[in-house]
């Protein structure tokens, strides 16, 4: 699907499921389910990897930007290429990715922004919460953050009409047979323990994509790409989970 030419309420048509959140347990596959979009598609995406795992395998150079995350204080080191920009990859603190965020989604050529993920930017924001901050202010800080992301994501794709894609981890479950908590992203705070949904106009989880977990039935906690995966499995494609969504509401053919 691609949105560039698109008025702004061509774009809102189409867009109205979105933000739409991904979760999963990891290596499910998340992260790869952009390489199915097509190089046109490609060109209009921004990825922001935020856990930094070098996704996807195919070719960087085919996105329109790829977004890492870049500590406040960079220390000074001998390899003068450490956190910086080149060609599509760019670095950003986590105080200049609200910015950056807001300037792609309401870029007339980004029709979809993937963040990957929401699990490692809380992670982030309560790292800096906690080194900035004392006490009781520690979690006043991050939930007010937190409460601007979640505002800037909403309002800015609902008025903009934008594909925002927001992949999580489940929250693993302390007991086996708890299978109640792996439906819920997780996150830090008490406050928004089961809520982060609710921010969302569509949640995704395994059962509904169908992601597959083989990766993590068969190798535990080692990280296999996609490519080097001996396992036949059904590829887990973007492209299917965005026709599906664009069409909501629309008449069925008969």
């Amino acid at each position: 699907m691609t949105l560039v030419g698109l008025d702004r309420e061509e774009r809102l048509k189409v867009t109205r499921a979105y933000p739409c959140m991904i979760v999963s347990a990891p290596n499910c596959g998340k992260s790869t389910c952009v390489e199915f979009l097509t190089p046109e598609e490609k060109k209009e995406t921004v990825i922001l990897d935020l856990e930094l795992k070098g996704l996807p395998e195919d070719d960087l150079e085919l996105y329109r930007t790829i977004v890492r995350l870049k500590p406040s204080e960079v220390i000074h080191s001998t390899n003068k290429n450490l956190y910086k920009d080149t060609g599509n990859i760019k670095y950003k603190t986590l105080a200049e990715l609200s910015i950056y965020l807001r300037a792609a989604i309401n870029h007339k050529d980004v029709s979809r922004i993937v963040i990957d993920s929401f699990t490692a930017y809380a992670t982030a924001l309560e790292t800096q919460c906690v080194s900035v901050h004392n006490g009781f202010q520690q979690w006043v800080t991050y939930n007010a953050e937190l409460s601007a992301f979640f505002a800037l994501i909403k309002e800015e794709c609902r008025t903009t009409g934008t594909l925002l894609y927001l992949l999580a981890h489940y929250v693993p479950a302390k007991d086996s047979k708890d299978k109640d908590s792996e439906n819920f992203a997780k996150v830090s705070g008490s406050k928004w323990y089961r809520l982060i949904e609710s921010q969302m106009s569509t949640v995704v989880t395994i059962e509904d994509f169908q992601f597959r977990a083989d990766n993590t039935e068969s190798y535990n906690s080692t990280r296999v790409p996609r490519s080097l995966n001996p396992l036949s499995t059904e590829e887990n494609s973007l492209v299917e989970l965005e026709n599906l969504l664009c069409n909501l509401g629309k008449p069925k053919p008969e």
